[in-house]
């Protein structure tokens, strides 16, 4: 009796392990999807340019809208790059793992606060330096938790 109840703890154990292991996700990236709306939206606005500007690649940083007190959105913008993005984005989406797919592209999504954290290297003296974020920002789009599209420049 002892025995059999060791080889179904066993078997219990084994069969848990193996079902989590099945759904676990694979950690080398982590593709998001929006609420349908915001979706269709960037495919329309992605597609779209780059129809007209074939060889441009795309980035996404995600902000959280903390900067109006009424607000609890999320803002999405696209920048694009012909070759290389300036060197703070380059080190960011190498370093990402978020990306979003629009057909068989991969779009590398970066957050707001990335950039908190982000080294920017020091003056002669030793003092960290903070550049400015510029760069072409081809659209953005912000959106309620619902999925609503609040407000865009497209």
């Amino acid at each position: 009796m002892k025995n059999m109840k060791k080889k179904l703890s066993i078997a219990l154990v084994s069969v848990l392990l193996i079902s989590c292991k099945s759904y676990s996700q694979d950690n080398s990236k982590i593709q998001y999807i929006f609420p349908p709306k915001i979706n269709e939206f960037l495919d329309e606005k992605i597609s779209e340019s780059s129809s007209k500007n074939p060889g441009i690649s795309y980035y996404m940083i995600l902000y959280h809208v903390t900067w109006v007190e009424e607000r609890d959105n999320h803002l999405i913008s696209i920048g694009t790059f012909e070759s290389k993005p300036i060197d703070v984005i380059d080190n960011l989406i190498s370093k990402s793992i978020h990306f979003y797919r629009l057909g068989k592209m991969e779009i590398p999504i970066i957050f707001d606060y990335d950039f908190s954290f982000v080294g920017y290297g020091t003056d002669a003296k030793g003092r960290t330096v903070r550049k400015n974020i510029t760069g072409s920002s081809s659209f953005y789009v912000e959106f309620d938790r619902a999925g609503k599209i609040v407000d865009s420049n497209y």
